[in-house]
């Protein structure tokens, strides 16, 4: 994750962060991802598409469906590891309580890393969701940097 990524999380999180917060594909990171924000501190409740052992709640967003509700979504550079990103919007849109947000940022132009399927532009990324209002930002608005995309969605009543 560059900077880019991290102070527009920091930012999307000090203008909708509202308890209870989840992170879809967060899981246990092998690096310091995610140490400037401290998501334990925070109480999110991090969901992780892999099976893998640690602290996190483990659950394949692909094919199970997340029954807890959350007010605050982010999902950062996971659905480009999918092979049905259309299944994890739909986990997203479901757990979201309505009113709720969500972060959505993925790869525009980036290199292959691990199991890599998709790339997206901001209109790939509306593409995956349906029942959902999109938050035109001009900070969100433009690809927040030139390798990823990042939508900001929020849960309304269509």
């Amino acid at each position: 994750m560059n900077n880019y990524t991290k102070s527009a999380v920091v930012k999307f999180l000090s203008k909708y962060g509202k308890m209870p917060m989840a992170d879809f594909g967060g899981g246990r990171k092998t690096t310091k991802h995610w140490e400037y924000i401290t998501f334990p501190k925070l109480g999110i409740t991090q969901w992780e598409i892999y099976d893998l052992e640690g602290g996190t709640k483990t659950l394949d967003l692909v094919k199970e469906t997340v029954q807890e509700k959350f007010n605050t979504i982010i999902c950062i550079d996971v659905l480009e590891h999918v092979r049905d990103p259309f299944a994890v919007a739909r986990n997203i849109e479901n757990a979201l309580n309505l009113g709720g947000y969500a972060l959505i940022i993925a790869p525009f132009i980036y290199k292959r890393h691990g199991q890599d399927y998709f790339r997206y532009t901001e209109e790939g990324l509306k593409a995956l969701f349906n029942n959902v209002k999109f938050i035109s930002e001009e900070n969100y608005k433009k690809r927040i940097d030139c390798e990823h995309s990042a939508i900001i969605i929020k849960k309304c009543q269509i």
